[in-house]
């Protein structure tokens, strides 16, 4: 005796055939999903909302690029150390602000790029294990801020901003175990 009646592989045909109609109805053009009328005001609008969160997360990186500078300075023995993490940080800034200046030259003559914009002279410790310690905080908190970011973000920043947060908490963990030994 053969089946009648809706199977569920049948349901599951005609599911999928409703849901792709509805998904092909619903592109209709600029301004879908932001709230807009297709005029390209809510559109204009989400740009500026990722380019201000965008100027945030690079401010964020540019400020922990600012302490390892400031590390470097005072404890040079280090730079082995931290010029790998420190050259990941201003990859973050320049992936997040493609025209910032964090490549040009220091004015210290080190070699390392200077931050355009450093705000507030960051305090370094003069012990070493202190001044390690201080910069894992640091990364701690660029990947709290990086990823609290990601629920505003559209979904290519956020996958950036998932990125350089994970970066943030490798460098966080590095510098503990560096700070222990």
């Amino acid at each position: 005796m053969g089946r009648t009646g809706t199977t569920r592989r049948r349901a599951l045909t005609g599911a999928g055939a409703a849901t792709a109609a509805a998904l092909l109805a619903g592109c209709t053009g600029p301004g879908d999903g932001d709230g807009s009328t297709g005029t390209g005001r809510g559109t204009g609008a989400a740009a500026a909302r990722a380019a201000a969160l965008r100027t945030r997360s690079a401010a964020t990186s540019r400020s922990l690029l600012d302490q390892y500078d400031a590390v470097l300075a005072r404890h040079p023995a280090e730079s082995a150390r931290l010029a790998p993490l420190r050259a990941a940080v201003a990859e973050h800034v320049k992936a997040l602000a493609p025209g910032s200046p964090s490549a040009a030259p220091s004015a210290s003559g080190t070699g390392r790029p200077a931050v355009a914009g450093a705000e507030h002279p960051v305090s370094v410790p003069a012990d070493p294990a202190a001044a390690l310690s201080g910069l894992a905080t640091a990364e701690r908190q660029a990947a709290k801020e990086q990823s609290a970011a990601l629920f505003e973000a559209p979904p290519e920043l956020a996958r950036l901003l998932a990125s350089i947060a994970a970066a943030c908490a490798v460098h966080q963990y590095l510098l503990s175990t560096g700070a222990r030994r």
